[in-house]
């Protein structure tokens, strides 16, 4: 609520402003000039001759801009704006050309004369700049402040929706890792004990960390590592998977469970899809406070990864709307198959 008053405060001060910078332009000349005659002019004439030009001047002007433009341009109805404003024009126009002609000859008292048509027309044109001047302040104002809910309302829609993907992160990876130690239960291997050790260890980072918005980067490749770990259980020939980080991040600090779905889908369309034959390099530097991920993993048969939209693809879709939201403009990712290999290169600033 806060924030929605400030907002509009922040549009009116903008509108009253705009106005004003207007005003000044428009009637400054007039007021300079009749008010350079006090000396010369009776006061009251003057004044009256001021005042009368103000109002035949702001009537017009706020009439389309409270009344004709919220009521027909903006809802779309050309026609009977352009009626309207036509019609205002036309009134406003031939009364502000009468009050001049009657500043001519009983003000200003010269021996030429304008006709009342020739001054009608220039109130009218004057008028109409005027109109346009104000419409498209205001059309202007009001772009800008849908501009910018739009981008409030995108942003909040963002923040729901990356706090929901973050939220299946946690069951996502224990359906896999359960499908994982039932497959090895069954064949009673002396691997099952420890894998159920290592899901440990990652449930409680999950529990207490994954909801953080940074945490430390020790933790979270802690935690890619006991991953990796549980997947070599399963693997047909471990050696082929590798992991390596090198550089200095003690103090360094990253958004939880952003690397996963990356080696997640190594595994997942390269290892598993292809067996024995499959190979898995992971690589993660670290330097000048940057991150940078750089992963090959065999392709599966179909030449290339899975579509990350199909089931059990759910991984690359969160990582890379968090990326967005996070990282925006900060972060590079390039994906690309080469040479029976799919290649994932990410770089993003550590906090």
């Amino acid at each position: 609520m806060a924030g929605s008053t400030f907002r509009k405060f922040k549009l009116s001060g903008l509108t009253l402003l705009t106005h004003t910078v207007l005003w000044l332009a428009v009637l400054g000349p007039t007021i300079i000039f009749f008010g350079s005659k006090f000396r010369i002019l009776p006061a009251d004439k003057i004044l009256a001759t001021i005042l009368g030009m103000t109002v035949l001047s702001v009537v017009p002007v706020y009439l389309n801009y409270l009344l004709l433009v919220p009521r027909f341009l903006r809802q779309e109805n050309y026609r009977f704006y352009a009626l309207y404003i036509f019609a205002v024009l036309l009134i406003f126009g031939l009364l502000k050309g009468y009050l001049t002609l009657l500043v001519y000859l009983h003000v200003l008292q010269k021996g030429y004369v304008p006709t009342l048509l020739y001054l009608t027309f220039v109130s009218t044109v004057e008028l109409l700049i005027m109109v346009f001047l104000f419409t498209a302040s205001q059309l202007g104002i009001h772009w800008l402040a849908e501009r910018k809910l739009r981008k409030a309302q995108e942003l909040e829609q963002l923040k729901s929706e990356v706090q929901y993907l973050k939220a299946q992160i946690n069951p996502h990876f224990l359906f896999n890792t359960l499908n994982n130690l039932y497959a090895l239960t069954l064949t009673k291997s002396d691997k099952a004990p420890l894998m159920v050790l290592k899901l440990a260890e990652m449930m409680e980072y999950m529990v207490y960390h994954s909801n953080e918005e940074l945490v430390p980067l020790q933790k979270e490749l802690d935690y890619l590592q006991h991953y990796i770990a549980l997947e070599k259980l399963r693997s047909q020939k471990p050696e082929n998977i590798t992991f390596e980080v090198s550089g200095t991040y003690e103090t360094s600090r990253i958004a939880p469970l952003l690397l996963l779905p990356f080696i997640e889908n190594g595994f997942k369309h390269g290892i598993h899809a292809l067996g024995s034959e499959a190979k898995l390099n992971i690589k993660i530097l670290i330097e000048a406070n940057t991150l940078q991920l750089q992963m090959k993993n065999s392709m599966n048969r179909f030449g290339a990864e899975a579509n990350p939209s199909e089931a059990g693809g759910f991984g690359m879709d969160n990582v890379r709307k968090r990326l967005q939201y996070l990282y925006a403009g900060q972060h590079e990712l390039e994906t690309k198959a080469a040479d029976g290999f799919y290649l994932v290169n990410l770089n993003l600033p550590l906090a």
